[in-house]
């Protein structure tokens, strides 16, 4: 795992916190939205109106508002009181709570997909986020996580911990089994169509299947 484009940025809350501004403009670059689309479209063609669904690292709340309006049952989580703010303050109908990643406040194997988009490279340790969306999720449920191609930001790496390329994905998480895939979403057609952004794609999807 390849780590730290600025090792100053050891407070990853206080970051957040700080640059919030500047986050709601960096959820509308396109790696950030491929992200949420791949999962929003995999979550619709592979769920129950029924299951239960978390976001993890949910932000300005995108995916929660985009499954609401399709019927289904998100609950948002993320650590940062303006975004919880944000979203409880846009999005109704959808239960915001403030949380850590490494400490989820649910009982486990209570959700049937918990998803995570553009989290894992900032978080010091992503195996501990990881542990815990295994923790929540049911028997043969599902993990949906995106992270950003090795290198493809150009610079505008905000926050980030880690930079990931295919096979420190593979070796991180095959520190929890080897049921899993990596897509890369720069392959999905309609995908990219949905998006209409050519440059929206550069991002590693992660399937991973909950043996418990």
């Amino acid at each position: 795992m390849k780590i730290l484009l600025d090792p100053k940025l050891s407070n990853t809350r206080e970051f957040y916190e700080n640059e919030v501004n500047n986050l709601i403009d960096l959820i509308k670059t396109p790696e950030n939205i491929a992200g949420q689309l791949y999962i929003h479209k995999w979550i619709l063609k592979h769920t129950r109106v029924d299951d239960y669904i978390l976001d993890v690292g949910c932000g300005h709340g995108v995916l929660c508002y985009l499954l609401n309006k399709e019927g289904r049952k998100p609950v948002g989580v993320d650590m940062t009181k303006t975004s919880i703010a944000f979203c409880e303050d846009k999005i109704k109908g959808v239960r915001f709570i403030k949380s850590n990643a490494e400490e989820l406040p649910f009982e486990d194997s209570f959700f049937d997909v918990v998803a995570s988009n553009q989290l894992i490279e900032h978080l010091p340790k992503p195996e501990l986020a990881i542990i815990e969306m295994i923790r929540v999720c049911k028997p043969n449920g599902k993990l949906l996580i995106t992270t950003p191609i090795l290198d493809y930001m150009g610079g505008r790496e905000v926050g980030h911990l880690h930079k990931f390329d295919y096979y420190n994905i593979i070796n991180l998480f095959e520190q929890f089994g080897n049921d899993f895939k990596v897509v890369w979403l720069s392959k999905f057609e309609q995908f990219n169509k949905q998006t209409d952004e050519p440059n929206a794609k550069n991002c590693f999807g992660i399937i991973y299947n909950v043996r418990k």
